[in-house]
């Protein structure tokens, strides 16, 4: 296996088996203690957004950006030259406005959630998600991103030789 690819399923394993796992756990706390004592509607509202706006991101990685990334890493192990009709490029742009939206939306819950008690999981998850989640998040980026520069430098010196050949004849 390739170094990115042992990488690559390790940081996706973390993400997918550990951290999101974790994330829904703090939200379902959140959630059903809020059952129990109700916080502000507003701030419970925006939590619940949050959690909308989480799961549309974890279903896009877990359904189309993690096995899409896993395929052309494994398969450009096996050939470097093959081309694959996946954009990493694009599937991470989308994820990235996806992660800053919940940053945003991070921040702002963070500023109402300061009216709530200390003890409240509420602090909990807005910690995870400043924290871990942004840490993890930024290591799958950089990942992916470091993959995509070498790729693009690869298949341009590729496309550059195959001109020059071309015109040689």
């Amino acid at each position: 296996m390739c170094a990115y690819s042992v990488s690559v399923n390790d940081v996706i394993e973390r993400i997918t088996e550990k951290l999101y796992p974790f994330i829904d756990a703090q939200f379902d706390e959140v959630l059903k203690l809020n059952k129990i004592e109700p916080i502000h509607l507003h701030l419970i509202e925006k939590i619940k957004a949050l959690r909308i706006e989480f799961d549309s991101l974890k279903n896009y990685e877990k359904r189309l950006v993690f096995p899409a990334v896993l395929e052309i890493f494994n398969a450009q192990k096996k050939s470097s030259s093959l081309k694959s009709s996946v954009n990493i490029a694009e599937l991470q742009q989308l994820i990235q406005r996806k992660e800053n939206l919940i940053h945003t939306m991070v921040n702002d819950v963070f500023d109402e959630a300061m009216k709530t008690k200390k003890s409240h999981p509420i602090h909990s998850i807005i910690y995870t998600l400043k924290n871990s989640f942004k840490e993890e998040k930024e290591k799958w980026n950089v990942m992916v991103n470091e993959w995509n520069k070498n790729n693009l430098v690869s298949t341009h010196t590729n496309n550059v030789k195959d001109n020059q050949h071309q015109h040689a004849y």
